[in-house]
């Protein structure tokens, strides 16, 4: 893995400005380390409840939103607060650079060192990353406690495939990504230059 370390806003903008042009590129901006996992297993490993708490959302949640897959299911889910096993990612960086700055850094709640003075953005090349291009499809047996029309067997069936295919590889090929570093000094100036930046663009004449 590539990592570089910015202590100037300007460069941190100049250097994601270039990265835009790429877009095949996806980013992930984040103030903690660990914010690198899927929340479902981030503070605690809720990976047991995960289809109990994806059948209470659908049987209490499906009438707010309309969805006509799975994915689409677990991602209403996850913008409504459950833990899933999604992770987002955007292909702008500035959006990236919101999401890594939007909690001050302070107090003594870090498990990493790093987490107290950094600011981090992760990305990579999204076509050299993709495993699945979509959800494979696999006849299983219905579980009888759900109906078969239901998006939470969906997901379980989706969730028990993935997990069989990934365990029966030997070794999952890592590919290289790249990870910026902003000290909080920079975090502060990078805040002050994209006000400026947004602020000049809609007061333009």
């Amino acid at each position: 893995m590539t990592e570089r370390t910015f202590y100037k806003a300007n460069d941190v903008i100049r250097h994601l400005t270039q990265l835009a042009q790429n877009k095949s590129l996806v980013f992930r901006g984040f103030g903690k380390q660990q914010e690198l996992l899927p929340n479902i297993i981030r503070d605690a490993d809720l990976t047991n409840r995960e289809i109990e708490l994806l059948a209470h959302f659908e049987k209490y949640g499906l009438q707010y939103f309309s969805v006509n897959n799975a994915i689409d299911f677990m991602s209403f889910a996850q913008h409504y607060g459950l833990p899933t096993r999604l992770l987002d990612f955007t292909y702008n960086p500035f959006v990236a650079l919101f999401f890594a700055l939007f909690m001050a850094k302070g107090g003594s709640n870090y498990s990493n060192k790093e987490d107290k003075d950094y600011y981090y953005i992760r990305y990579c090349d999204l076509h050299d990353q993709i495993v699945f291009n979509s959800l494979p499809s696999i006849v299983m047996a219905e579980d009888t406690f759900y109906k078969t029309d239901t998006f939470t067997l969906q997901c379980k069936k989706a969730i028990d495939t993935i997990d069989r295919i990934c365990n029966t590889l030997e070794r999952l090929t890592m590919i290289p990504t790249l990870k910026c570093k902003l000290s909080s000094c920079t975090a502060r100036q990078c805040i002050e230059i994209c006000i400026n930046m947004t602020t000049a663009k809609y007061t333009r004449p």
